[in-house]
């Protein structure tokens, strides 16, 4: 049983008895006394006691609990903070992951755009070293059609019709038909399409084209599509040899000439099939129609028609 305060004024029968009364006195008492007032205070404040009491232990309770939330709201902010500065310290994280990833990429499109720009070079230089080869076997085939062609202008007697090339068989047509009027690229180009422009009509080779020939049905002679084909004509001596009366610069021209209009395209053509100048008479076939072209040189008039139902295609 715990003593009370009166006891301890009794005579003490050891140090020890001594000791323990002063720790009673000094520690257990006011601890009980204050527990009992405190147990008084919250009773009376339940029972109507000291309003002064209660007002006390409320004070305190409420400073406590003041500084509790205090405390709570500290720890809340400093969470918060942390929070944020983790979130701020993962923002910059990712700032700088960015920011590699940016540099990285800059890095990576630098490295493509040189390389592009290598790819290109190279590209640019195979294509140059392809068009540079392409050049010169364009030059090498052109090299050898031109000395192709300068052998036959240079010995035209050398070739049959038909011997040679098409460019040299149209130009053995023209010239006999135009020696005098070849300062007229109009002109012969006129007659050199009346070859090109029978030869679709009918589906014939040039040299079939050029030696056609027919019987003129009121006399039964052998009539020649071109004048100069026939033997007995002076002009045929000329289509055999066009240099035969040395006339270079004529020839050459002419030649050169039909070499061009080989390769004219059948719609830019002359649209004309038949000619016929006015030192002679008038053929047939030219009554009742007009001439689409004319041209009046060295004190000639020839006269230029179409008439394309005077040929059939060939089978």
């Amino acid at each position: 049983m715990t003593k009370r305060t009166e006891d301890y004024y009794e005579p003490m029968g050891s140090l020890e008895e001594w000791e323990q009364a002063l720790h009673d006195r000094d520690v257990v008492i006011p601890r009980r006394e204050a527990n009992s007032r405190l147990a008084k205070i919250i009773l009376g404040a339940i029972v109507g006691g000291s309003v002064l009491d209660l007002a006390a232990y409320s004070g305190v309770r409420a400073v406590e609990s003041y500084y509790l939330r205090k405390a709570y709201s500290v720890n809340a902010k400093l969470a918060e903070i942390q929070k944020d500065l983790d979130i701020k310290v993962k923002l910059g994280e990712a700032d700088a992951e960015v920011l590699r990833l940016r540099q990285a990429n800059e890095g990576l499109i630098t490295e493509y755009g040189e390389f592009v720009e290598n790819v290109d070079a190279r590209i640019a230089e195979e294509v140059r070293k392809a068009n540079a080869e392409r050049e010169e076997k364009i030059k090498a085939l052109e090299s050898e059609v031109n000395e192709f062609y300068e052998r036959e202008k240079a010995n035209p007697a050398a070739y049959s019709l038909g011997g040679g090339s098409q460019v040299l068989d149209l130009a053995r047509t023209i010239f006999p038909e135009s020696r005098g009027e070849w300062g007229s690229v109009d002109y012969q180009n006129c007659v050199g399409s009346t070859v090109l422009v029978r030869r679709v009509l009918t589906g014939k080779d040039l040299p079939r084209v050029i030696g056609a020939t027919g019987k003129d049905p009121d006399s039964g002679k052998i009539s020649y599509a071109y004048s100069f084909m026939n033997p007995n004509d002076p002009m045929h001596k000329i289509f055999l040899n066009p240099l035969k009366d040395k006339e270079f610069e004529p020839w050459s021209v002419t030649f050169d000439r039909a070499r061009s209009l080989i390769g004219v395209p059948y719609k830019d053509l002359s649209q004309v099939t038949h000619f016929y100048v006015n030192t002679v008479d008038k053929p047939k076939w030219a009554n009742g129609r007009e001439p689409v072209a004319e041209f009046e040189l060295n004190g000639k008039k020839t006269s230029f028609f179409y008439i394309p139902d005077h040929f059939k295609k060939s089978a």
